[in-house]
């Protein structure tokens, strides 16, 4: 595997580990993002190896509440949440959609 390729999966390996996380703030998520391909492999890996521990904790942490909530409360609470954040998420790539789409016929509209 050349440098470039490994580097290529180790950049891959983090967005998809950062991508599961439920730790990491939107801030530190973006900062790893961002200076994924200027930090050193043994950075990225290092980083991986962290991010993918703590996603193993926190989803083990989930199966054992979800197993534990007879009722299932807390799985309809979190059915409920991953519903709104998807209809918002949703929301906010129409809103996107539209914003283009407005300055795309300013700019047309000023070309004339």
């Amino acid at each position: 595997m050349t440098k470039l390729q490994k580097k290529t999966a180790l950049i891959k390996a983090l967005k998809n580990e950062i991508g599961k996380s439920l730790l990491l703030g939107k801030n530190d998520k973006k900062f790893w993002l961002e200076n994924a391909d200027t930090l050193p492999d043994v950075t990225l890996e290092n980083v991986i190896k962290i991010i993918k521990v703590k996603n193993a904790q926190v989803e083990a942490y989930l199966k054992t509440a979800i197993a534990k909530d007879k009722d299932h409360k807390y799985l309809i609470e979190l059915k409920s949440k991953i519903k709104h954040i998807k209809q918002k998420a949703l929301s906010i790539e129409e809103e996107i959609g539209k914003n283009m789409e407005e300055e795309k016929l300013k700019k047309e509209l000023k070309d004339i």
